[in-house]
């Protein structure tokens, strides 16, 4: 069996179908260039699931792109 590492992320749940999904349609130019800048500057791919439950939160992992507390999933990417 094959086995890789992963890294989980806490990110505004508001993401969550254009990672899992591939669709940015509901997100702002600024929420799209914010989104695909934290995935280039943490060189990560292609999202491998999400949780189920969000939760809100001040202090997540993209707090210096989207500067303020929202509903949040954890993400989980391959490194």
């Amino acid at each position: 069996m094959t086995t890789f590492e992963t890294a989980t992320y806490t990110l505004p749940s508001i993401f969550a179908s254009a990672l899992i999904n591939g669709d940015y349609s509901g997100l702002s130019e600024y929420e799209r260039a914010a989104l695909q800048s934290f995935l280039a500057d943490n060189d990560l791919g292609c999202c491998l699931s999400c949780g189920e439950s969000e939760f809100f939160m001040r202090g997540h992992d993209m707090a210096d792109l989207i500067p303020y507390a929202c509903d949040c999933l954890e993400f989980t990417f391959p490194v």
